[in-house]
């Protein structure tokens, strides 16, 4: 199966990433998700890694972090991990971290995590540090596919 093959409609991408479509909709017209397919005038069509990012930003999401952050970091950072994450066998940590710095107020994106760098992190953040397992973003996904690709 090709990853990166845009074969989903939209409908599948939200039951399978445990979006609703409102919520969805609302992401891609005032967040900018997907804006590749935001003025195209055809159906839309999303590959499996568009819909491992959705269920990520819904877990992101679901932890307070706003919107806004969740679909930036999602596009900035977790596109290519996510690419990385579902070669099988042996590939990087599918462990990332996002944390808010005490000093700056700024959201970090932590995408390879050892003790030290937890360590540090948590007394950065103030001991708040969120880990995203790409595996089991990768896991959920798969089981909600029509035929549980």
């Amino acid at each position: 199966m090709n990853e990166l093959a845009k074969q989903y409609t939209t409908s599948v991408l939200t039951r399978a990433a445990g979006c609703s479509p409102v919520t969805f909709r609302a992401w891609r017209n005032r967040n900018g998700l997907f804006p590749e397919t935001k003025d195209d005038q055809k159906w839309n069509r999303f590959s499996i890694i568009d819909i491992c990012i959705v269920r990520a930003i819904v877990v992101i999401t679901e932890f307070g972090v706003g919107a806004k952050e969740a679909i930036w970091s999602a596009e900035e950072f977790l596109r290519s991990a996510i690419k990385v994450a579902y070669i099988p066998g042996p590939g990087m940590s599918a462990i990332l971290g996002i944390s808010r710095t005490k000093a700056t107020e700024e959201v970090g994106f932590y995408p390879y995590l050892d003790v030290v760098d937890i360590r540090n992190i948590l007394d950065e953040s103030g001991g708040l540090l969120l880990l995203i397992d790409l595996q089991s973003i990768i896991a959920h996904v798969k089981a909600n596919l029509p035929g549980g690709a």
